[in-house]
């Protein structure tokens, strides 16, 4: 039994190592970016929308064939932005540089620019940049 222990240790270790080296390092799922943000700053909101229609729309990002997934409003020291994932790095970046918005890894983030607050969380916190 003891011996069984061992080599269920062993595989546990090993398949997690697997994870480890072969994950995507290039996106942060919603929840490391929302742990993050709280991390730089306590006081930031996840703002719920009253209705489907009211919240952000894919379609404005390019929608599915964009690899939009999802996107929220977050409200940071009275200044709104709005955050939206894709599935992959390439498609957040063409999407930043069709609109100039910022982004970093699978995130796009919108309304960011001009505002300072908001401009210096997504460039500290999350390394976030425009395209040139």
């Amino acid at each position: 039994m003891q011996r069984r222990s061992s080599i269920m240790k062993k595989l546990f270790f090993f398949a997690a190592s697997l994870c480890f080296f072969s994950c995507d390092k290039n996106k942060y799922s919603e929840g490391e970016l929302w742990r993050m943000a709280q991390r730089a700053d306590p006081k930031i909101e996840l703002l719920i929308p009253q209705d489907m229609q009211s919240g952000v729309q894919c379609a404005d990002y390019g929608g599915e064939a964009a690899g939009c997934i999802m996107g929220k409003r977050v409200k940071l020291r009275k200044v709104v932005a709005i955050i939206v994932q894709f599935e992959t790095q390439e498609q957040a970046r063409a999407v930043a540089e069709k609109y100039q918005l910022y982004y970093k890894y699978n995130w796009v983030f919108d309304d960011v620019a001009g505002e300072p607050v908001l401009e210096s969380f997504v460039e500290s916190v999350f390394g976030a940049m425009r395209p040139q």
